[in-house]
């Protein structure tokens, strides 16, 4: 496809726009992670329609895009076939798509008023299933895999002998199964990826300040160009990284600027240490070429990891490490590091309460890059502090706290392995105030869990 978009042969151009809405609830619904393989393959393949059977398709990915039509009726008729085709391939999803007249000489203001009646459009959407799946009336009649829908059909897993799902369900492990073929490995649970009672990491990327990039661009050129470009960047980098862990996750959507995936939590490390750095070069090789030019320099993006136990339900999981991937943004937006990780490890405790909330007291999201880095050093030198002596840690007291000061002063004279991590980490333990604001944090005790290869290990950090 031509970067180069000819409007000669539109008589009445005209602009639409489709945005799929609910995309993480839809991939995540099912705990099966054949059924996820399944959903994030259709919202691939309706991108893919899209961008086949449009007369001119700007961009297309993530199950938004924006296509190029001649005339009114045209255009609204490419919205109801857009509508339903999701619509049948999703089983109810809802689609927003709208339509704008395009002006030739401001190609940027058209752009600008689709993207504000999509945004309108939003929150008027129908609800999910609307006209394909039956709601359960029965308890019994629930579907197995996600609760949501009546259940129709007989399931396929081989440890669940006479229960059923619904048809969605059922379709999207039957799309799954042929996906995993045609890729010569099948997982059938998420507990397969934390084997030998490892935690499960749950992981959500997301670029910063795109949206700000994209409504800077002036023309249906540069727009094509971007997006074709930026699709690229994220497709492969995320490929790099997942030759570098062998392959070992289960990706829900990696189209556009979006990555979320589940993985072991012994590979958490490797993935983003092989992912970000190859995101922010060729970020930075595109930024010499038009019209990309002064503006991917400081490209980034934000991740939330969320590590806990692969039996907690993985929609949860995933709107979890979600919100941390908008706090790690929004930390590089105030505080200017080009890409921030936040993360939470979810203990026994705390398996019923997932929400941000649970966030220790003082816990910031961290620059990836020497941030990060003295970040797992500090951590790293922590695992040789027994963990009998790691209690204090736990609720992250304010720095003027008398009484924990004075608890804390005594720890350290005390032991000689908390003055060894002091010394490991250039840090001065003999000066009685830089003890107490200088000591080991919260958050440190949490990066113990992506260090250790078997979380038992590190189980006793994390006790309450």
């Amino acid at each position: 496809m031509s970067d180069r978009i000819d409007l000669s042969g539109f008589a009445d151009p005209w602009l639409v726009g489709y945005d799929a809405h609910g995309i993480q609830e839809l991939i995540t619904a099912s705990n099966r992670p054949l059924a996820m393989l399944g959903a994030s393959g259709t919202i691939t393949r309706f991108d893919s329609y899209a961008a086949s059977s449009a007369p001119v398709s700007v961009f297309a990915g993530g199950g938004r895009g924006v296509e190029l039509v001649d005339g009114h009726d045209a255009a609204i008729a490419r919205c109801r076939l857009l509508e339903a085709h999701y619509a049948e391939q999703t089983f109810g999803g809802p689609l927003s798509t709208a339509a704008v007249p395009l002006d030739r000489l401001d190609q940027a203001a058209s752009l600008r008023w689709l993207r504000q009646r999509l945004e309108l459009l939003a929150d008027a959407a129908r609800p999910p299933g609307h006209g394909y799946l039956a709601a359960y009336t029965r308890k019994s009649d629930q579907c197995a895999d996600c609760g949501g829908y009546q259940a129709t059909h007989e399931s396929q897993r081989r440890d669940a002998r006479g229960e059923r799902v619904c048809l969605r369900c059922h379709a999207m492990t039957q799309r799954g199964r042929l996906a995993s073929e045609r890729s010569g490995e099948e997982i059938q649970s998420l507990l397969e990826l934390a084997p030998h009672g490892q935690y499960l990491a749950a992981l959500s990327l997301d670029g910063n300040n795109l949206g700000a990039f994209f409504e800077d661009l002036r023309t249906l050129d540069d727009t094509r160009r971007a997006s074709g470009a930026l699709k690229q960047v994220f497709s492969d980098a995320h490929a790099a990284a997942s030759r570098a862990i062998g392959s070992r996750h289960v990706s829900l959507a990696t189209g556009g600027d979006d990555i979320r995936l589940f993985l072991p939590q012994s590979l958490v490390l490797r993935y983003l240490d092989a992912l970000i750095p190859e995101l922010e070069r060729t970020a930075a090789a595109l930024a010499a070429r038009p019209p990309f030019r002064g503006r991917f320099d400081r490209f980034g993006v934000g991740v939330g990891v969320v590590l806990a136990d692969a039996h907690l339900p993985a929609k949860r999981l995933m709107e979890y490490a979600h919100d941390l991937e908008q706090s790690a943004k929004r930390h590089c937006r105030t505080n200017g590091p080009r890409s921030a990780i936040d993360f939470a490890v979810l203990t026994a405790g705390d398996a019923s309460r997932i929400e941000p909330s649970l966030r220790r007291r003082g816990r910031k999201p961290l620059g990836f890059g020497e941030t990060w880095e003295d970040a797992l050093r500090d951590a790293a030198a922590l695992a040789r502090v027994p963990s009998s002596q790691r209690s204090l840690l736990f609720d992250e007291p304010a720095d003027d706290c008398k009484e924990f000061g004075n608890q804390w002063r005594y720890q350290v004279a005390r032991h000689a392995e908390w003055r060894a991590w002091y010394d490991a980490t250039g840090r001065e333990w003999r000066d009685a105030e830089a003890v107490v604001r200088d000591r080991p944090r919260a958050h440190h005790l949490d990066l113990l869990h992506f260090l250790a290869p078997d979380p038992r290990a590190a189980a006793s950090t994390t006790a309450r």
